[in-house]
């Protein structure tokens, strides 16, 4: 069942350039595979603390295709912040550490037992905006933490968006917080402002 999503439930956020650390795996179900294998290294590395502070994003990398019971899924653990990345966190061990441009994105909140139907809900309401749609990838954030009941799950859907209209345009506010601007309002989402030069490149 599709849900009607409103103004409401959507926000435009732009995500600033970060690095990441990152992990494909590949097969029936590989999301499993993908978020332990990226925990593990974060662990073997010393980033301990940096579980508990890091963003978690994660994305389909081949998506399904056709009758195919295999797909990619692709998981991405923030690292660094304002002072950059420490100089021995290096690609290893099947983890690729690279940076990522940022974008615009419209955003919405699913649980995770409804996030398929959350993110057709999500692009009809981009399609009812007028909004285009970006080049950038699109993500999925965790937000709850390993051990939450899948019930319980909760995720952030990025929808990449190339032009939005006016009255719903990103507006940046000071140097870490993103207000969103929804009919003369404006509601603003903390940012954490991570190392980075633009682009999708191998660090």
């Amino acid at each position: 069942m599709i849900i009607k999503l409103t103004d409401n439930d959507v926000r435009i956020t732009m995500l600033p350039p970060f690095t990441v650390a990152s992990y494909t795996a590949i097969g029936a179900m590989p999301e499993s595979e993908a978020w332990c294998r990226l925990y593990t290294w974060a662990q073997d590395h010393g980033l301990f603390n940096e579980l508990e502070t890091s963003r978690f994003f994660g994305f389909n990398n081949p998506a399904p295709s056709g009758y195919q019971s295999w797909y990619g899924y692709e998981a991405w653990m923030t690292l660094g912040s304002g002072t950059g990345v420490s100089a021995h966190i290096r690609s290893s061990e099947g983890i690729e550490v690279k940076k990522f441009e940022g974008g615009v994105y419209a955003v919405t909140r699913s649980f995770l037992r409804s996030s398929r139907e959350t993110w057709m809900s999500l692009i009809e309401w981009n399609i009812l905006k007028g909004n285009t749609l970006g080049g950038h990838q699109g993500l999925e954030e965790h937000l709850s933490r390993r051990g939450t009941a899948p019930e319980d799950f909760e995720l952030d859907l990025y929808l990449p968006v190339n032009e939005v209209k006016p009255e719903i345009a990103p507006v940046p506010v000071g140097e870490v917080t993103i207000g969103v601007l929804y009919a003369g309002q404006v509601r603003e989402d903390p940012v954490d402002i991570m190392a980075g030069e633009a682009g999708a490149v191998a660090a």
